[in-house]
């Protein structure tokens, strides 16, 4: 069962990597085994959500009952079947399924309504009712938890049962093998012949610290895919902001004689464009209290 998963696995850039076979590993027990639990941890563009959508994918190809929160609502599915319905606990209490897997996209943003919901689906757990919790969140999930700004009681659930999926500038050495599997991946559904890659064009691939991950890699393969398929991809027809090697603006930052209180407010005020304002979220990922947070905005006279 551990190693069923490698092709879908390669398509997200896990197969090469612990991650990969913890998941692979955790698949398999939700598959097979009793009851348990998974939260898929990372940066945006590191395959959250497609690592999600892989095992509620396989869960219902077992004949599991997917119940997955959709905007306001629980999307309810068996087979080809499908239903919407609001509420979670009137739900679970009506399904005749042995077990039921729930599925929760970004969990850190979820409504109290829903956190409340989940924890009913939790205390019927408890009862015996078997539930298997699937959950995706950003790498700064447990801050929330602790700074009280998400349910304990449900983070608790997850305890123990994280998996935190690897940023591409962590893997420096899979990004060749990754690239070029995508390449073959894109070209194939695209319908074109796979370019080859220069070497010089690899070694900037490899050298660029991919603040975008995943996501971020694909978009740019497409792009360059289509505009060479049956050619080869050099360095020449890499963009300027990859080339740079600067993805954060570092370098730029450190050319205008920006100081570190410069460079301090920017990202502040970054961060809370976007968390929307909300200083809670923007302290979290800042890896401050909100009070410093507070204070910082005074000092250096942020708009919030």
């Amino acid at each position: 069962m551990i190693f069923q998963f490698a092709q879908e696995l390669d398509e997200l850039g896990l197969a090469t990597n612990g991650a990969g076979l913890t998941i692979r590993q955790r698949l398999g027990e939700i598959l097979e085994g009793p009851p348990c639990s998974a939260l898929f941890l990372g940066e945006c563009g590191t395959g959250r959500s497609s690592t999600l959508d892989l095992f509620v994918r396989k869960a219902k190809a077992h004949g599991r009952v997917i119940l997955r929160r959709c905007g306001r609502a629980w999307l309810w599915s068996h087979s080809r079947t499908g239903k919407l319905e609001t509420e979670l606990w009137p739900l679970l209490a009506s399904l005749e399924a042995k077990r039921v897997t729930l599925a929760v996209d970004d969990v850190a943003d979820t409504e109290p309504r829903f956190q409340r919901q989940l924890l009913e689906a939790a205390e019927r757990a408890q009862r015996g009712q078997a539930i298997d919790f699937l959950a995706t969140a950003h790498v700064t999930f447990p801050r929330l938890a602790e700074q009280g700004l998400f349910s304990k009681v449900l983070f608790d659930i997850f305890e123990g049962c994280t998996v935190e999926l690897p940023t591409l500038r962590a893997q420096p050495e899979n990004i060749e093998p990754l690239v070029l599997r995508l390449v073959q991946k894109i070209a194939g559904g695209f319908a074109v012949a796979a370019p080859g890659i220069h070497r010089q064009a690899m070694q900037h691939l490899q050298a660029f610290s991919w603040p975008g991950n995943l996501r971020q890699l694909r978009t740019l393969l497409e792009k360059l895919v289509l505009q060479h398929s049956e050619g080869e991809i050099t360095a020449h027809d890499l963009p300027g902001w990859l080339l740079s090697a600067d993805s954060f603006g570092l370098l730029q930052a450190a050319r205008g004689r920006m100081s570190l209180r410069e460079l301090e407010r920017l990202y502040i005020g970054s961060v809370l464009a976007m968390t929307r304002g909300h200083k809670s979220k923007a302290a979290a990922i800042l890896g401050i209290n909100r009070k410093t947070l507070a204070s910082k905005i005074r000092r250096y006279k942020i708009p919030s």
